[in-house]
């Protein structure tokens, strides 16, 4: 069994390397509410506030923004 494999790597389109740039409009939307959501509430920290950090969370989640939101 080979653990380091110098078979090529299959190569992304652009869409798919850069998915946080192509957003639908459900997505940009949950971004939106779950951005909005962590400000309201003061849970938003410092060093994890990027736009990339919060879509990759909720691209976890499946863009539920149910599933990411805490209990009161």
């Amino acid at each position: 069994m080979h653990f380091f494999s110098h078979a090529p790597q299959p190569v992304q389109k652009e869409v798919e390397a850069f998915w946080y740039l192509n957003l639908s409009p459900e997505q940009q939307a949950a971004h939106d509410k779950f951005l909005a959501h962590l400000t309201d509430t003061k849970q938003l920290l410092v060093g994890h506030d990027d736009r990339y950090t919060l879509l990759r969370f909720l691209k976890a989640r499946q863009w539920d923004v149910n599933k990411v939101k805490s209990p009161p």
